[in-house]
């Protein structure tokens, strides 16, 4: 690893110049503070916060981090907004500031996340992944995190969620009483989220002995195109499709429509997750319903508590609520 002994040594001047370029304590002039920078990117070098800004009684920040994974249509769901406005009103309560960190790049990540390297005591991760390089890069790090959504194989960390496993299961035995069958389209396999989901949705087919296997997909991207092709395939009367998020129901609905069908009364749909914009053709959509802000401000809570080296649940789960509407039929009692 880089030192500042390296940086200083090629670019000939003391290690006391080189900590003044880079924290502006003391003055250094253009030329040369031009050259150190110049030496620090060539060999990659990024500065110790812990070490250059801080002092060796406290080194903290009272700053925290949101993890967010970058994804193109963030405006159209309202976790971002509600959970990272809930976050921030929490931070400040107990005075603490909060730094978003978004990228696609997980190599950009896993080398932002390296200790010392960020201005951060801690951080706030979401959507794991069951092999999640990120938190495996924070536990080496040994950076406290906590994980909203549970955290994948080999990694022990707070963390709270959703309650994927009942929703699911509990959505998939309500609908099974008014549907000959039930169709689970799930998101990728590689998120603990999918994992939960699926499972869920086993156990309530197969207590009442029916084969999961023949009604479960899994891998979806999520896209309007894809419940187009899934409804085109497989939607006829008397059956309900189980979405992973209302983009593939959007999809579903246009398939139900073009098959001669209707939704609800032939074909049921409901997601698991909704978007602010999707553009529905028919009935409102019968969906879950996550309260995000709960989950920011519950996460940032358990984090601090963390840092402050205060008692704090290891782990909280967020049962579900649920609109059905006409996309359902009415649940038989």
């Amino acid at each position: 690893m880089v030192s500042i002994n390296d940086v200083a040594k090629k670019a000939g001047v003391a290690k006391s110049t080189v900590s003044n370029v880079l924290t502006g304590r003391k003055y250094v002039s253009p030329e040369l503070k031009e050259k150190v920078l110049k030496i620090c990117n060539e060999l990659d070098y990024t500065p110790n916060f812990y070490a250059s800004s801080l002092s060796l009684s406290e080194r903290k920040t009272h700053i925290i981090a949101i993890l967010l994974e970058y994804r193109p249509d963030m405006e159209e769901h309202s976790l971002y907004g509600d959970l990272v406005i809930s976050s921030l009103s929490m931070a400040a309560k107990k005075k603490y500031s909060v730094l978003l960190f978004t990228n696609d790049n997980n190599e950009i990540l896993i080398k932002y996340l390296k200790y010392g390297k960020a201005p951060i005591d801690g951080a706030i991760l979401l959507t794991p992944n069951i092999d999640d390089d990120r938190l495996k890069e924070i536990q080496n790090s040994s950076i406290k995190c906590v994980v909203i959504g549970r955290p994948g194989r080999g990694i022990h960390y707070d963390y709270i969620d959703v309650d994927n496993y009942n929703l699911t299961r509990e959505i998939t035995e309500l609908l099974s009483k008014s549907y000959n069958k039930v169709y689970l389209l799930n998101a990728s396999s590689s998120l603990t989220i999918t994992e939960d989901r699926k499972d869920g949705f086993f156990d309530a087919l197969n207590k009442n002995n029916i084969n999961a296997n023949d009604y479960y997909f899994e891998n979806l991207q999520g896209v309007i195109e894809e419940g187009y092709n899934y409804g085109l395939k497989y939607a006829e009367k008397d059956t309900c499709f189980i979405t992973c998020n209302s983009r593939v129901a959007v999809g579903l609905y246009k398939a139900i429509h073009d098959k001669g069908l209707k939704v609800g009364s032939d074909v049921g749909v409901f997601a698991l997750g909704k978007s602010k914009n999707d553009d529905l053709n028919g009935p409102k959509l019968s969906y879950a319903i996550q309260d995000y802000k709960i989950i920011g401000r519950k996460a940032t809570e358990m984090l601090i508590d963390k840092l402050e080296k205060k008692d704090c649940t290891h782990c909280v789960l967020i049962k579900s609520k649920w609109k059905l509407t006409d996309s359902v039929r009415k649940i038989k009692e």
